[in-house]
């Protein structure tokens, strides 16, 4: 009997491919590729958090299984899938979705007040609040937006402003406990979301190019709306 295979391809971050198991059915296969899937995206998801930042997380650091027969992929598209139980899971949520990247200072109280929070981080929350104005070497650029580890010890920092006339962001990692700066990293980049891995030591964040300064000459056209990319920061150097 010729079974239906399920292989597992982990998302851009990790870039891993293992066979999960063997079937009889094609219907037995696809429910198991379904639940793998809908198993990360119940440990992914967050309270008000938006279907594209889900899907993104589930991309980058979730599996995307396959359903193969004879060598042949059959009747299981994963990030069709994906994408759907996203909407499905994120539908009607309560909470604030993340602001749109602003050119004024955006208030870091107001943009705080969009990270859930436990009460056993109030306190912890307010001193790095006070160090992101005071500390933070890229306190003068306008801050896109921010988001909350798993285990709520860290917060990312994102901020986007110029540098020599050219768009930049800036990813900062603070430890919440010691409103301490950890690490920031430079991108020629417009970062358009940023998740957390589920074990909290390594970042995806969606780019996408900035325009080109409005003076600048451009010797060919380019893509009014060039497709966002991925990149990866991993910080299991850092002292947790």
């Amino acid at each position: 009997m010729v079974m239906y295979q399920v292989l597992v391809e982990s998302g851009p971050c990790v870039a891993e491919e293992y066979a999960f198991g063997e079937f009889e059915s094609l219907a037995s296969a696809v429910a198991v590729a379904r639940g793998l899937i809908d198993d990360y995206l119940r440990q992914a998801y967050r309270p008000g958090m938006g279907a594209e930042a889900l899907y993104f997380s589930c991309d980058s650091f979730g599996p995307l299984p396959s359903v193969v027969r004879d060598g042949e992929c059959c009747g299981f598209n994963a990030r069709s899938y994906a994408r759907g139980r996203c909407e499905e899971l994120c539908r009607g949520g309560a909470a604030p979705g993340r602001p749109e990247v602003q050119n004024e200072r955006v208030n870091l109280a107001t943009l705080l007040g969009t990270v859930i929070l436990s009460p056993q981080q109030d306190e912890r929350m307010a001193r790095l609040l006070q160090a992101l104005y005071l500390r933070d070497p890229h306190a003068d650029v306008p801050v896109a937006s921010m988001q909350l580890s798993p285990n709520g010890k860290l917060l990312a920092v994102v901020r986007q402003g110029t540098c020599n006339g050219h768009g930049r962001s800036w990813i900062s990692l603070w430890s919440l406990r010691r409103a301490e700066l950890l690490k920031s990293v430079a991108v020629d980049a417009r970062v358009r979301l940023i998740e957390f891995a589920p074990d909290g030591k390594t970042i995806a964040a969606q780019t996408q190019p900035f325009p080109p300064p409005p003076a600048a000459p451009r010797a060919e056209p380019e893509e009014e709306n060039p497709a966002p990319s991925t990149m990866r920061c991993n910080f299991n150097d850092l002292p947790w």
